[in-house]
């Protein structure tokens, strides 16, 4: 295999069209994007006419076909499992975007087969790649706020696709439900990240009233962690959502950490709170280990670094396999109204790895 990756890409939809097909363009030293496809001819075409990619309506005859290196998986939620497990089986590493699927199952049969096969297997957790989130994870892993106590999070939106009710996302079949798997999954991804393994999980949902079933509109989620922490998160699409908002609170025995603190925007810097200090104190952007400040080509840009170092991502397929469980298990939360009990992990997953 040359120095630069042939990619595939599988489904051209919007993260591919405004995130990953720019950056992969922005260093042809690294990426080639030599074929794509989707079973959206508009799509496709669209994409193909800004990459120069050659075009496909299937992924079996674009793998069949062309001498790839990887592939980029972004089809709709229920469609992931297959492209990925031909790939497996024809050797092509693996970036796939979130969530890793919509069962168990598949998650499970993905992680096993590109572990079979020896290729890298990744899942686009971007939040993992932003440089604040990172200082968080530094810090509590530095010892900077002591022992976990607590972990509090929210993220809002309006619903990016309200105004399309035949959109994919609206059908559960498809979307495997609604704001937990398609947005707020980042977030608890992050709470686990830097938690640590999870004891229990226990969920309310609300769909609104008028909107399909199995597509949840608000989620409060509950998390008790295996150190006897406990996190709450809050995620919502309303029709008028605060600006910006998203927070995220670690509370330990000697202080606390916020990021993406109201009127800190996105991208602003952790902040600590200590007992003694006058004024909360920002903490540095964390940018060790990251090639890049925007997290969707940083984390392209570590998928690269992985499959030439032969090293596993610090979003794999097998450490998301924890936030797979949790997010399924909130599901199942909800649905019965009982606390969830999860398996231990199999290992530990915390901090700043990249």
């Amino acid at each position: 295999m040359s120095s630069v990756l042939r990619f595939g890409i599988v489904g051209c939809g919007g993260i591919v069209r405004k995130h990953h097909l720019r950056n992969l363009l922005r260093h042809p030293d690294r990426f080639h994007v030599a074929a794509l496809c989707d079973v959206d001819e508009m799509s496709v075409r669209a994409a193909s006419e800004a990459s120069g990619a050659k075009p496909y309506g299937d992924f079996r005859g674009m793998m069949e076909s062309e001498p790839l290196d990887a592939v980029l998986v972004a089809t709709p939620h229920h469609a992931h499992a297959e492209p990925v497990l031909m790939a497996a089986e024809r050797g092509l590493h693996v970036l796939l975007e979130k969530p890793m699927a919509i069962t168990l199952d598949d998650c499970e049969r993905m992680v096993a087969a590109c572990s079979s096969a020896g290729v890298t297997f990744m899942v686009a957790e971007n939040e993992r790649y932003k440089p604040n989130f990172r200082s968080v994870g530094r810090a509590i892993c530095g010892g900077l706020i002591g022992d976990v106590l607590a972990i509090r999070a929210e993220m809002y939106g309006r619903g990016d696709r309200a105004n399309e009710p035949d959109h994919w996302l609206h059908d559960p079949e498809r979307s495997g439900g609604g704001i937990v798997i398609a947005l707020a999954i980042h977030r608890l991804d992050v709470m686990r990240w830097l938690g640590g393994p999870l004891r229990s999980v226990s969920a309310a949902f609300e769909a609104f009233e008028g909107k399909r079933p199995g597509i949840e509109r608000i989620a409060s989620v509950q998390l008790r962690f295996a150190s006897g922490a406990v996190g709450h998160f809050l995620s919502a699409e309303v029709p008028a959502p605060p600006p910006k908002s998203g927070a995220l609170l670690v509370m330990g025995t000697r202080g606390t950490i916020g990021v993406l603190m109201p009127g800190a925007g996105y991208n602003g810097p952790a902040v600590l709170f200590r007992p003694d200090d006058a004024a909360p104190t920002p903490l540095p952007l964390d940018r060790d280990g990251l090639a890049s400040d925007d997290a969707f080509d940083a984390e392209i840009l570590h998928f690269a670094s992985c499959v030439e170092s032969a090293l596993e991502p610090h979003t794999s397929g097998r450490d998301n396999l924890e936030t797979m469980r949790l997010v399924f298990a909130a599901y199942e939360s909800a649905r019965s109204g009982r606390v969830v009990e999860l398996p231990s992990p199999l290992r530990r997953t915390k901090g700043p790895t990249v």
